[in-house]
Formats: structure tokens, C-alpha cells, sequence
């Protein structure tokens, strides 16, 4: 069993470090505890074992019921075994989930690469789902060479499930607290999601362009955190004032309190500056002054905010203002709120405001609300917050990208800070939908996966961006940027063993350099002695129709079965391997043969041997469902062979059945069988099989 790092977790999670410093089994922490947690059973009568996320290892002990006794040999076997000599009986079970490898192994840079593997996991079917879309499209009879106009729906699907994917957990997979350095590599993993949606705002969604503001407030509202790693924002101003609030009897007191509500409402989070002025001391009922005036005031504020009009289709359950999907109804509908605001502002009643504090603050809150430049500036910490603000306040309605453009760099001047210029200007650049430096930044900030993964949103409604990015260069050996960020992204993967084998679907997707380079990796793999990475590789250039790799695994194959002894060769990977080798020698040899001279009688013989070999390698369970194809149109040289038939009616009729199986599996959805039937070549193949079937089972019925 891999050992794992030794750690002290609390007692709840039940793990702790044995003596050489290592897990144990019956400590490590559970995922799933069944009967009899894992320290009361013995020996386990069997262990299921199953791949986790990045390098996470999922095991299943089971015990069935023994009696009690053991000897001292078997205690002590345990010990060795397990590091555990308990000897308890009764049956029980526990899965457990541990990581591969020892002490330096789990360090961080352990548990980055397993995030960043479960990323690159993650986000493969998302990307080899939108390609077979653009490739069905593509193909179609009516493609014009441009994608359709509903393509940007697709890549905001695309975009949702990539966004889901990143977001970050808590801890990490061992259960324990993250460390400084842990909690900024999430905090990294935040940000490139924030990164993320908010191009997905700018670049992709159409559905919000009527109401970016308030997708803004959204968007802030989630990851104004991320933001705070390298400059102040709104939420680190209010996370403080949180741990404040408690002790304070009267809030309104405070200048802190009154500073919390106006940022919290410079950005648009209304319910949080309503719970604030809820606190207000004037709604206590335990005062001896009076301060009927001042509550009423603060009331006036509160619904004043909590009837704020707000251009979006609709708004979460309980959240304040009103939603107004129609622009012409919010228009209305904001003047007159405008008004009331500014008829508050004038009231007489100030003068009855006997608290001082009060009165400034709900004067500086109804600034905000008029849109006062000034007391916005105030309010907010970042630049984003600022445009936000600007947005909801002084220009609700939707704007050009030229106007939006110019707000925003006057904003990022006005709150220019020491900090991460990069994310700066990568944020303006999204913002103002310049896709050259978001291109430039990202790359900068993020690497590789980013790269090869937000090309699609960025491409998604923008011609610009589709010439920019898809638009062969000469400079780049004639490709495009977009597959040069693809090959890119595929050649780190590639440089790993846990990760090599998704490279092949971004390769596969890179039309000039793709399969020449794909071609690389595969004859790289160490097949030597590893079945199972032989049909592995086997299988992708099969599914690519890579004949120069099927070659050489050919010739390969050679050469690692004549190394394998009977005892192996009996296994089922290898006894296909073993009975694939014999059928293309002898296809082989009747190329051989026929080349020299057709009359030759051992020309028939070798004929007949590898319609024996056909005929063995489509046993029932003696091939992979997913090769029969390759393996049928292989066969049609000896189903068109011409001196004499070489398959009779019966063997015939066989193969015409594993080829009606073939397509039944399809039409269930059995992933092999729509992977194997599913290229336009396998389509001819499969056209070319039926005919060869077809003519060879008549010759064989007239000559029988």
C-alpha cells in the first residue's frame, strides 16, 4: 500500500500518524464508514481499488465475519502488513481515499499538481463536446464557412461547466487545514475563475448585455474577495466591520458603521447595507430619548433602497429592489425613484435630526444614491467597484464598448494603487473587449490551460476576435494562434505520465500540426511490457487513423510477445494482442506472395491460415468491441479474395452478425461502439465491409 504523508488531524476526523511515520490503514481519514470503522477489522478478505481526482487513490476494505482466535503469526503478519496488530472480529467495511506517493510526494507542490490534474481531467469532455459540435457544423451541407449565429449559446454551455469546474474546495483532499501557502494557491484558483466569467460576461452571453451593470453587481458580489489579494476592496472593509458590529451597543455612534453602509451600497449590495441600517439604535425600544424623528428618517433611507429599481430580468428571492426587464418601464420607473430620492434629500426634517452621526450618514447614503461623484469615489476601494458604481448610479442604461472603455480607464486612474498591474490591466481589458491583451495577460498570469480553454469564449460572438485568432500566420509555420495556445497546452500534457493521454483530444483539434505531433507522443509512450499502455496507445491511433503508429505497434508487437512466456500470454489483453500479431503476419504474407506471383500455391494456404486467425480473433470476449471494425476491414482482402472463397456461408454469416452487433451497440449508446463508428472514414469502412460481406456470402452459397 502507498504510504502517505504523517499528519495530526482533530479527533473527529480520525487520522493520525503511526510510529515510522506513515498511515496506517485504520487511520487514515474515511471517506464512507460503514459497520466497523477500519482499525476493528482484520486482514481484509478483499480490496477494491479506483481512481480519484489528480493523484487521489479511492480504496474499499471489506471483511467478512472470522472467529475471534488468531495466532501469533498472523497478529504479527498484520503488524508488518498494516502497521496494526488488531485483532478484533467481525465482519465490516470502509473506503478510504489516500494520495500516491510518500512524506515529499504530498508536500504542496503535490497537492497543486492534483489540482491542476483535476482541472485538466475536468475540463477535457466540456472541450471534446464543443468540438464535435463545431465539427458536426462544419460538416453540414449548408456551412458557409461562418459559425451560426446561436453558436455563442453552445460556448456558454461550454463556459458553465469549465466555471463549475473551477471552483475550489475548501481543504484539501487529506482533510487537513490549508497552509499559507495552499490558501494562495486557491486563492490563485478563485481568481482564474473570476477571470473567467467575467469574459464570459463580456465576450459571450448576450443575454446580459441590456444589463451588465447589474451582472457586474453579481459578479462583484462573488468575487470582490479575489480582488482583495492584491489591493483593498469593499468586502475586506466589511469582513472587519463584521468582527466590530458585535461589541458596538449603538453603531451609529461609530464612523466605521456609517462607512461600512455607504461602500456596501456604492456597489449595489442592498440587502447588506438594509441589515445595517436596521441596527440602528433608533429602533430600540429600551431608549429614554426621543427619536421618533431620526428613526423615521432612517425608515425613509431603508425603503428608499429597498425599492430601488433595477434593470435586470428578475431578481433571487428575497433580495431588495425591483426587477424591471424592459428598459423603457425601468426608465420610467428610475425617474420617478430619482425624484423621491432628491425630494428626502431637501426635506425639513434634517433639522429634527438630533444625532449628528445620523444625519451625515443618511446624507452621504442618498449622495450615493443621486450619484454623486464625490461620495462614490468615498465609497469604493477598487477601480471595479468604482465602475460599478458609476454603472448603477450615474449611467444605468447599457453603453457602447467605446464609452465603457473610457469609463473604466478614468476610474482605474482615479484608484491606481501599488498591486498587480497585470490583473489590472487584464480586467480592463475584458471590460473593454480588447482581446490582444486579454490574450497578453492571460497568458501571463495563468499559462497554458487558460490559453488553450478561454480561446472559445473569446471567439464566441466577436468577428474580430474569430480573425485575430483563427486566422492562419506565416510568422507561426502557417497555423493560427488558436492551434498554436492548442499545441501548446498539449505538449505539457504530454510531458506527464498521469496526463499524456488527454493530449491527443486537443491535438486531434489542431488541423495543421495536430497529427503529425500526436503521432510523436504516442510512439514516445513506454509500451515495452505494459499491455494495458499498448492497447492504450493502439486505441487512439485507431480512433485517429494514425496507420504510421499502427505500424510500428505492429512491428513492436513483434517483439514484446515473443518476450512473454505461455503463463502470461494467457491473459485476455495479451491473448489479443497475441492473436492480432498473427493476423497481420499473415496478411503480411499474402501481400508478399501475391506481389510475386499469384499462381503460387502457398499463396492460398497463407490465404486460408489468416481467415483461421479472423476467424479466432472474433471469438466471443476475444476483442475489444471497439476494434472489430479495423479488424472486419482488414478482412475484406480475404472476403474479395480471387482464385477462391476462403470464408464459407457459416463463417460468413459470423462475421456479418459481430458487424449487426457492432451497430446495435451504437444505437444503444455504448461509448466504444459511437467511438468507433463515429469518423467519416469509419463510415466508408464500414460500407466497404458490407459489400465484401455481401458479395463473399453469395459466391460462398453458389459454391456450396
Amino acid at each position: 500500500m502507498p504510504a502517505v504523508a504523517a499528519a495530526s488531524m482533530d479527533e473527529s476526523g480520525g487520522a493520525t500518524s503511526s510510529e515510522n511515520g506513515h498511515y496506517t490503514p485504520q487511520n487514515l481519514p474515511g471517506v464512507y464508514q460503514l459497520p466497523r470503522s477500519l482499525g476493528e477489522m482484520q486482514t481484509p478478505s478483499m480490496v477494491c481499488i479506483a481512481w480519484g481526482s489528480g493523484n487521489k487513490l479511492r480504496l474499499s476494505f471489506l471483511q467478512h465475519s472470522v472467529p475471534a482466535a488468531r495466532s501469533n503469526t498472523g497478529t504479527e503478519g498484520a503488524e508488518r502488513g498494516n502497521g496494526n496488530g488488531a485483532s478484533q472480529s467481525g465482519g465490516g467495511a470502509a473506503v478510504i481515499e489516500i494520495e500516491l506517493g510518500g512524506r515529499a510526494a504530498l508536500g504542496l507542490d503535490a497537492v497543486e499538481d492534483a489540482e491542476k490534474r483535476r482541472i485538466a481531467y475536468g475540463s477535457l469532455p466540456a472541450f471534446a463536446l464543443l468540438q464535435n459540435k463545431r465539427k458536426m457544423l462544419q460538416q453540414a451541407k449548408e456551412f458557409s464557412g461562418m459559425l451560426p449565429d446561436d453558436w455563442w449559446e453552445h460556448v456558454l454551455e461550454y463556459s458553465y461547466n469549465i466555471s463549475n469546474l473551477l471552483a475550489p474546495t475548501s481543504t484539501t483532499s487529506m482533510g487537513l487545514q490549508l497552509d499559507k501557502k495552499s490558501r494562495k494557491e486557491k486563492q490563485e484558483q478563485t481568481l482564474l475563475r473570476a477571470v473567467w466569467e467575467l469574459t464570459e460576461i463580456f465576450f459571450v452571453d448576450k443575454h446580459v448585455t441590456s444589463w451588465i451593470p447589474e451582472k457586474l453587481v453579481d459578479w462583484l458580489t462573488v468575487y470582490d474577495r479575489a480582488l482583495a489579494r492584491t489591493e483593498p476592496t469593499v468586502q475586506t472593509k466589511l469582513v472587519a466591520l463584521q468582527h466590530k458590529l458585535p461589541n458596538i451597543q449603538f453603531p451609529e455612534d461609530d464612523a466605521d458603521y456609517w462607512e461600512g453602509a455607504c461602500s456596501a451600497l456604492a456597489v449595489g449590495w442592498l440587502d447588506i447595507v438594509i441589515k445595517f441600517l436596521r441596527m440602528h439604535g433608533s429602533y430600540r425600544l429600551d431608549q429614554i430619548d426621543n427619536r421618533q424623528t431620526e428613526n423615521g428618517l432612517v425608515e425613509a433611507v431603508t425603503v428608499l433602497i429597498s425599492k430601488m429599481p433595477r434593470l435586470r430580468p428578475h431578481l433571487p428571492s428575497g433580495a431588495p429592489g425591483i426587477a424591471y426587464g424592459f428598459k423603457p418601464d425601468f426608465a420610467k420607473a428610475w425617474e420617478k425613484w430619482r425624484s423621491q430620492v432628491a425630494k428626502l434629500d431637501n426635506s425639513m426634517f434634517w433639522s429634527e435630526c438630533n444625532h449628528h452621526g445620523t444625519l451625515l450618514g443618511l446624507k452621504k447614503l442618498l449622495q450615493i444614491l443621486l450619484g454623486n461623484v464625490d461620495a462614490l469615489i468615498t465609497a469604493t476601494c477598487h477601480w471595479i467597484e468604482l465602475l460599478v458604481a458609476h454603472f448603477l448610479y450615474i449611467v444605468p442604461f447599457s453603453m457602447v464598448a467605446g464609452e465603457i472603455l473610457s469609463i473604466a480607464r478614468k476610474c482605474k486612474q482615479l484608484k491606481h494603487v501599488s498591486g498587480n498591474e497585470n490583473l489590472r490591466e487584464l480586467l480592463l481589458a475584458i471590460i473593454s473587449n480588447d482581446t490582444e491583451i486579454v490574450l497578453a495577460e492571460c497568458s501571463q498570469l495563468f499559462g497554458p490551460w487558460m490559453m488553450a480553454h478561454v480561446v472559445e469564449l473569446l471567439t464566441a460572438k466577436s468577428t474580430h476576435a474569430q480573425a485575430l485568432l483563427l486566422e492562419e500566420r506565416s510568422a507561426l509555420g502557417s497555423i493560427s494562434l488558436e492551434e498554436l495556445h492548442r499545441v501548446i497546452y498539449a505538449q505539457v500534457l504530454s510531458s506527464h505520465h498521469l496526463t499524456w493521454q488527454l493530449s491527443p483530444t486537443y491535438l486531434a483539434s489542431c488541423p495543421k500540426q495536430g497529427c503529425g505531433l500526436l503521432e510523436n507522443v504516442l510512439l514516445k509512450q513506454p509500451v515495452s511490457g505494459n499491455s494495458r499502455l499498448f492497447l492504450k496507445v493502439l486505441d487512439i491511433s485507431r480512433l485517429y487513423d494514425l496507420g504510421v503508429v499502427g505500424t510500428a505497434l505492429s512491428r513492436h508487437l513483434e517483439g514484446l510477445l515473443d518476450l512473454l512466456d505461455s503463463e502470461v500470454r494467457s491473459a485476455q489483453g495479451l491473448s489479443f494482442l497475441h492473436r492480432y500479431r498473427d493476423f497481420k503476419n499473415s496478411l503480411h504474407e499474402i501481400r508478399e506472395y501475391r506481389s510475386s506471383d499469384l499462381c503460387n500455391p502457398k499463396v492460398t494456404v497463407a490465404g486460408r491460415h489468416a481467415a483461421d486467425c479472423l476467424l479466432q480473433l472474433l471469438k466471443p470476449g476475444a476483442s475489444p468491441l471497439r476494434f472489430w471494425l479495423s479488424i472486419l476491414h482488414d478482412s475484406v482482402d480475404l472476403l474479395e479474395w480471387p482464385q477462391q472463397v476462403l470464408l464459407n456461408e457459416v463463417e460468413t454469416t459470423t462475421l456479418m452478425t459481430y458487424l449487426q452487433e457492432l451497430k446495435l451497440a451504437e444505437a444503444r449508446g455504448d461509448v466504444e461502439a459511437v467511438n468507433a463508428l463515429s469518423s467519416e472514414q469509419a463510415k466508408q469502412q464500414l460500407d466497404r465491409v458490407r459489400l465484401a460481406l455481401a458479395l463473399n456470402l453469395g459466391r460462398a452459397i453458389l459454391q456450396s
